[in-house]
């Protein structure tokens, strides 16, 4: 164990140990686990759950309004020394779960003690997957890695709306998509339509061409049934240590990374499904702008 990481749960022992043995926020956890995280996209689902195991670990046994900021603030810094994303990520849900708390009346005075607690800053990630990286790598994927590689890139979607993608979503004017993120978010679903190119029915028809059986799903596995996030992630991370020891690449990068060099090859990334082209911009346009010398 690194000496950061075990700085890390001395100092969260130590927190854990002010608080009391009352099982208020225990409760608070195990309905929120009942009756929030069902509603919610499979893979946020089990994320979340992971979260709620350490929130719980460090919160549980206290009553909801003995939570005050600065027991949260201390938390969050401890999570955030090597850990910036993951402690902002856990102190969104906290906050949820706070404002549940208030919702089934565990925490009358209305106050949620994380919305004062500001984030840690975020550097955006900008890798750009260049073609030649991506090539090398599609040339060591398996055939359904592959198709979805090809996906990913042709469309500007998420690993989790093309696992998911059913074959009644092939309609006669293109690929019919409801973009999971946005639900998962409270928002109204984007919806989008991406057109048909020679290039995508190609990929669309070797994905058809894996297929053994019926299915419901465009990529599946040889029984039809559909893949797993979790899954097509752990065949990623295979896919890249093989890459890397072959020495094809130098970099490592993400399935995402897919997303974003489709955001960034694109005209204006609109494809990507964002409304915001600030978001665009920030997020996804990764790939270096050229200019003309001045002479």
């Amino acid at each position: 164990m690194a000496d950061g990481e075990a700085a890390m749960l001395r100092d969260l022992a130590a927190l854990k140990e002010t608080t009391t043995a009352e099982p208020g926020m225990r409760e608070v956890f195990r309905r929120y686990r009942t009756d929030v995280l069902p509603k919610k996209a499979a893979s946020t689902a089990k994320t979340q759950g992971r979260q709620l195991e350490q929130l719980e670990t460090i919160f549980g046994a206290m009553e909801p309004p003995s939570i005050k900021p600065h027991h949260v603030a201390q938390f969050h810094d401890i999570r955030g020394r090597d850990r910036a994303v993951s402690a902002n990520r856990e102190l969104a849900l906290f906050s949820h779960v706070m404002r549940y708390a208030i919702r089934i009346g565990k925490l009358p005075s209305g106050v949620n003690p994380c919305s004062t607690i500001q984030r840690h800053k975020e550097e955006a990630r900008d890798r750009y997957i260049e073609h030649e990286e991506y090539n090398a790598v599609w040339q060591r994927a398996s055939a359904q890695m592959r198709v979805l590689m090809d996906l990913a890139y042709l469309t500007g979607q998420r690993q989790a709306d093309l696992v998911g993608l059913k074959r009644s979503q092939l309609r006669a004017d293109g690929i019919h998509f409801r973009q999971q993120k946005s639900v998962t978010r409270g928002k109204v679903a984007r919806k989008l339509i991406i057109e048909y190119s020679d290039q995508l029915r190609s990929v669309l028809s070797a994905a058809g061409e894996l297929t053994e059986g019926p299915s419901l799903y465009v990529i599946c596995k040889s029984d039809g049934q559909r893949y797993t996030s979790a899954g097509v992630q752990t065949a990623w991370q295979r896919l890249m240590e093989d890459s890397m020891r072959a020495g094809v690449i130098s970099e490592r990068f993400t399935f995402h990374d897919i997303r974003a060099k489709a955001g960034s090859d694109d005209g204006d990334g609109r494809l990507l499904g964002h409304m915001s082209e600030a978001t665009r911009r920030r997020i996804y346009r990764r790939k270096p702008e050229k200019f003309r010398p001045v002479y």
